[in-house]
């Protein structure tokens, strides 16, 4: 299922999706999903910043979603990195400043 482009469902708003290159859009129908639940904002953690998560950033952007940054659940982030998605207006937060702004 996951290999053909299916996503696999885990609950209404929560699934599984394969991911063919560094970015999740491309190759994906990931953005019919959250657009049918209305989902405007990403939260992004990963592995890797200067590749797949940076790869992801741009992608998020170009499909104009919002985009927070949680700095201690990406690795290999550094200020430049920081620096560089202030830049092209990505939120970069602790996870405990997203959870607060989430619960307000």
């Amino acid at each position: 299922m996951l290999l053909t482009g299916e996503q696999q469902a885990l609950d209404d708003a929560e699934w599984y999706c394969y991911k063919p290159c560094w970015g999740p859009f491309y190759g994906t129908r990931l953005l019919e999903p959250l657009q049918r639940i209305n989902v405007y904002t990403v939260v992004m953690v990963g592995c890797n910043y200067s590749n797949c998560v940076r790869a992801t950033v741009y992608e998020v952007s170009a499909q104009d979603l919002r985009m927070v940054a949680i700095k201690e659940g990406i690795s290999n982030f550094t200020s430049a990195g920081w620096q560089e998605l202030a830049s092209i207006g990505i939120n970069v937060m602790t996870l405990q400043e997203c959870i607060g702004g989430v619960s307000n």
